[in-house]
């Protein structure tokens, strides 16, 4: 047998219907898995037409290509029986293999249909060609026969396998070993019959013939390849969405929750039985808007732009808005909205998910009363109060003009009593306190403020200030809510507060900085609140107005210490009974270089006090004391002096050893001067102030108490500390004509003390009526202005002294 009577190009050209055809059969499972029911069996028909045609097609190509063969005329009966014969075994098979009810033997049946159909094709085929003579070479022929069959099976068992999707690269080896088949048997059978006898010469219509055929042959196989491509892409899609809808529909009817499935243009398309009961729906009244009748105004707006939003974007979107239920009952709902969205990225509806949360939204709003407010004035807490300022300051800052007309303000406000409350009446009465001054105040400044309670004793009022006079208002109302007392229990207490006031962003923009600022101004309020007894309000731009003239009045008060401009006036104390001098109190005065007036204690003690030169400002008063007494011993005048001690130079270990040193330096008799110390500073640490007072007794001074009965009175010290005078507050004074509690008081205090051998003093005596109340209660030393005021040392002489 020769083989060099072929013609390659046509060779090629079957081949690559071989494998054209090859992939139509092979992706005929997933192709066709895919198809509805009735499309299923057009397609089958189709792909059976489509292989068929490309296997007749490459058997003929084969046959055209063995050069010079003759061919005169064809049998047309057998061509057309060849193509049916391959086109029922075909079908056959694909209707076996492709079945929905595949069998194990029905891969058989199907070998064998579509292996006989193709052998049959390709020998009834070779017996319409006129008038070629045809050889028999048996072995070659038992070759194709098996390669045609295997070739089959092949076809078939690649129908078979799974796929999920359409791959063309994945599918390539299957698709080359099934062309190689398809190729070898067609061609071994064409050499198993025809001998070099039959050559003869080409005709001239063979050319256009292979041309032609082959041309159809490859253009309806890769036609063919192509709708199926197509087709399968558009099944995909079909039947993601309908898998997308099922499983939607599933979620749709399961849910607990309503649930609303809506068009693209905001159409019902259908509801689960939940949200059909609850909202009372009609699926047909009801499909345009649905949901509009159940949502106020501005809810339905905001519910629309989102769901616009979700279309747009293709991403969920939750909100919560009230919607009212069949009961007319408005309940807050978390609304989901899903859209459904296919491989195409288009979206197709949206699912709507009303969860009512109102329940989860009550007990979330319980446990913020509970973590951001008081519990026992109900006012937000410091955790509230923070959030707070942080969203108003940025609110502040983005729409108000806060560098002309608007300020930011907060009231820092300390109340004063209740650590002395809770120690003394417990703290029972100090949460009544509490609690009544938290309601005065909230009444005072009005509800609409924003009050916060920010630790055991502190409140802060905040609010953003329209105008200067706002802040006016606020201040008075709030000095009003302290003005007047507080009865808790039966008891009436007299409330007080140390209120420090900042303006953002004049006095700062972050809300630490202005909290310790309105602290800062809150512990100078503090400071005036010992001096006056009353509520203080001071701002911190006042504060640092008043720093600097502590600064320029601390200067000033330091060059007055430095140039001894401090001097003594001295107010005569004589007997009540017969009105004979005893001695003076020595007070001390400021006279400023440069000034014609003289500076009273209250305009420079408080300052002396604050800034500490308070030791160096008693030191001097007690040497001047001193230094007087001598003076008048010299000119033959024995008066007592007496000074007070501040309470910083009492509390001093050098106080002690001022006075020794004093004593030797002028060598006075130490019985002539007379220290002046409170109750209140005694009591401050008992042990060390009678340590210090039996040493200064050690040296002769006399000792005295200054304003007894204003502090603790108590007997204890009366007996304990080497005291030798006592010296009644001049409230006494004032109130014992008027008050007869007062003034058996005073005179039990009196009696107690002479009782005591203890002398006593009665200061703030102006009246007549005052100093003849006081002569029926004994003899004692009297001090005040009905005697005389302050004066120098020299009207003293000339006036108490020399007389």
């Amino acid at each position: 047998m020769k083989f060099n009577y072929l013609t390659p190009l046509l060779m090629a050209i079957s081949f690559m219907i071989a494998i054209f055809t090859s992939y139509n059969a092979v992706s005929m499972d997933y192709f066709l898995s895919r198809k509805k029911k009735v499309n299923w069996h057009v397609w089958i028909v189709l792909k059976a037409l489509g292989v068929s045609f490309g296997i007749w097609g490459m058997h003929f190509i084969s046959m055209i290509s063995f050069q010079h063969a003759v061919f005169d005329s064809y049998n047309t009966q057998l061509v057309i029986l060849s193509g049916l014969v391959v086109f029922i075994g075909t079908y056959g098979s694909f209707l076996e293999i492709c079945s929905p009810k595949f069998k194990s033997n029905d891969l058989t049946k199907g070998t064998v249909m579509f292996g006989t159909g193709l052998i049959l094709m390709h020998y009834i085929g070779m017996a319409a060609m006129m008038p070629l003579e045809l050889e028999k070479h048996p072995i070659v022929l038992l070759v194709s026969l098996i390669i045609g069959y295997v070739s089959a099976y092949l076809t078939m068992k690649a129908i078979r396998i799974e796929h999920h999707s359409f791959k063309i690269i994945k599918d390539l080896k299957q698709v080359l070993i099934l062309a190689v088949g398809i190729f070898s048997f067609h061609y071994l059978g064409m050499f198993g019959m025809m001998t070099p006898h039959s050559v003869g010469e080409n005709h001239a219509n063979l050319a256009f013939l292979s041309v032609s055929l082959s041309s159809m042959v490859v253009l309806a196989e890769v036609l063919l390849i192509f709708s199926s491509l197509i087709s399968y892409i558009f099944d995909t899609n079909r039947l993601e969405i309908s898998k997308l809808k099922d499983t939607s529909l599933a979620l749709l009817k399961s849910n607990p929750d309503p649930v609303f499935l809506l068009n693209t243009n905001g159409e019902l398309v259908t509801a689960n039985e939940v949200a059909i009961d609850s909202f009372q729906l009609n699926l047909e009244k009801d499909r345009e808007h649905p949901v509009r009748q159940f949502m106020r105004d501005e809810d339905y707006t905001n519910a629309v732009q989102c769901f616009q939003e979700v279309i747009e974007t293709g991403t969920s979107m939750h909100l919560e808005e009230q919607i009212k239920l069949k009961t007319n009952e408005y309940r807050e709902f978390k609304i989901k909205m899903i859209p459904v969205v296919p491989d195409n990225h288009i979206v197709m509806e949206v699912f709507i998910i009303a969860i009512d949360v109102t329940e989860e939204n009550e007990m979330k709003r319980q446990i913020r009363q509970i973590a951001y407010h008081d519990s026992l004035t109900n006012l937000p807490n410091r955790y509230y109060m923070n959030e707070f300022v942080h969203q108003e300051l940025e609110i502040f800052e983005k729409n108000y003009d806060c560098t002309k007309k608007n300020s930011f303000v907060i009231f820092y406000i300390d109340l004063n009593e209740l650590k002395k409350v809770n120690d003394t009446l417990g703290h029972h009465i100090g949460d009544a306190y509490l609690e009544n001054i938290a309601k005065r105040m909230r009444d005072y400044i009005g509800h609409h403020y924003f009050l916060a309670r920010t630790g055991g004793d502190e409140f802060a009022l905040i609010y953003i200030e329209k105008n200067e006079a706002e802040t006016r208002e606020v201040t008075e109302n709030l000095l009003r809510a302290f003005d007047e007392p507080l009865i808790v229990e039966k008891m009436v207490l007299n409330p007080t507060a140390s209120i420090g006031v900042v303006k953002a962003f004049e006095d700062g923009s972050e809300l630490e900085e202005l909290l310790k600022k309105a602290d800062i101004a809150m512990f100078s309020a503090k400071q005036e609140v010992k001096n006056s007894g009353k509520t203080m309000i001071v701002s911190y731009s006042d504060y640092q107005v008043q720093l600097k003239n502590d600064y320029q009045k601390e200067l000033e008060l330091i060059q007055g210490i430095e140039n001894q401009e401090f001097i003594l006036h001295y107010q005569p104390k004589v007997y009540a009974d017969s009105g004979r001098f005893y001695g003076v109190e020595g007070l001390i005065r400021w006279q400023v270089t440069g000034e014609d007036r003289l500076r009273y204690p209250d305009e420079f003690i408080p300052l002396s006090e604050k800034t500490g030169h308070i030791l160096e400002l008693t030191k001097q008063l007690v040497e001047m004391s001193v230094k007087q007494i001598k003076c008048w011993l010299t000119k033959g005048y024995e008066v007592p002096i007496s000074v007070n001690v501040s309470a910083e130079h009492f509390q001093e270990d050098e106080l002690v050893a001022l006075i020794e040193e004093l004593l030797k330096k002028y060598q006075i008799p130490p019985y002539l001067l007379e220290l002046e110390i409170t109750e209140t500073v005694l009591m401050e640490d008992v042990t060390e102030s009678k340590n210090i007072l039996w040493r200064l007794h050690r040296l002769g001074v006399h000792l005295s108490v200054d304003d007894f009965g204003t502090g603790y009175s108590s007997l204890r010290y009366l007996m304990e500390f080497p005291i030798q005078s006592l010296k009644i507050d001049r409230s006494f004074t004032e109130a014992m004509n008027i008050d007869k509690k007062v003034f058996i008081v005073t005179e039990t205090i009196i009696q107690l003390a002479q009782k005591l051998d203890l002398q006593i003093i009665v200061e703030g005596v102006e009246t007549k009526e005052q100093l003849a109340t006081l002569n029926h209660m004994g003899n004692f030393l009297i001090q005040g202005y009905y005697f005389s005021k302050p004066i120098p040392y020299d009207e003293i002489e000339e006036t108490w002294l020399k007389k």
